[in-house]
């Protein structure tokens, strides 16, 4: 199997710093210590990338503010360089917007930002028209955006680890379509696992391409793909994320 083969993006958790953490208690943040990955193992997963021919998109997130960390402009300027097949998507809480930083953004090459609206008690219906407000409201906005910024529904599932198990039994890609790799390097089974508990690997002293095309990893992607869900959290996810 090709380890990049059904991969769209790649994730990589900069830092779990966020300004915002404790206004949102649905928010994974709030119950997880503040870390920052060290800048070798960014530089280290950026030059794998780009040894690769990586054509997907790179996000500087997972959980955490990434415009925060200043070394963001770095790692973008570094992914341009090293991975330029590669796109780059900034997921934010927008609270670091604005004209010159969305120039300075579209100058460095990043090709979209989201904006984070959260809204897990919302139905798929109000979460939709939350986000063409949202969306709307930018277009209203005195700024030039020269590249893509949209709002972007995020619900993440706090009681995923104990919720009751869904009865959905569709096939599910996301462990390859989005490689999340937490702050510690743990490249996790999807970014629901935000506890990091189902862990399948680590990137620190292994390549993301041996973590990847191990036989463990290759069988959990074979079971999900097929509509088999073995592992607790993924009985009570229930989505059919790609």
């Amino acid at each position: 199997m090709d380890w990049l083969e059904h991969t769209g993006q790649v994730s990589i958790e900069i830092s779990t710093v966020c300004g915002m953490r404790h206004l949102h208690f649905e928010c994974p943040l709030h119950y997880r210590r503040e870390a920052v990955m060290p800048s070798k193992l960014v530089h280290k997963i950026i030059a794998e990338l780009g040894e690769n021919e990586f054509r997907g998109k790179i996000s500087f997130s997972r959980y955490g503010e990434p415009m925060q960390d200043p070394r963001l402009w770095s790692f973008i300027a570094m992914a341009k360089i090293q991975a330029p097949r590669a796109s780059i998507v900034i997921t934010t809480n927008g609270g670091f917007l604005s004209q010159s930083i969305i120039f300075e953004l579209e100058a460095l090459g990043v090709d979209k930002v989201h904006v984070s609206l959260y809204g897990s008690t919302l139905s798929q219906t109000k979460q939709k028209e939350a986000m063409e407000k949202f969306n709307a409201h930018l277009s209203t906005m005195q700024i030039e955006a020269p590249l893509p910024v949209n709002g972007h529904t995020h619900k993440p599932l706090i009681n995923i680890y104990t919720r009751e198990e869904s009865k959905v039994r569709v096939p599910c890609y996301q462990p390859l379509a989005d490689i999340s790799i937490d702050v510690v390097g743990n490249v996790t089974l999807c970014c629901l696992d935000w506890r990091s508990s189902h862990a399948m690997g680590n990137v620190t002293n292994k390549t993301l391409e041996s973590v990847m095309s191990s036989p463990s990893v290759e069988a959990v992607f074979k079971n999900l793909s097929s509509g088999k869900r073995t592992r607790p959290i993924c009985k009570r996810c229930g989505s059919n994320r790609r």
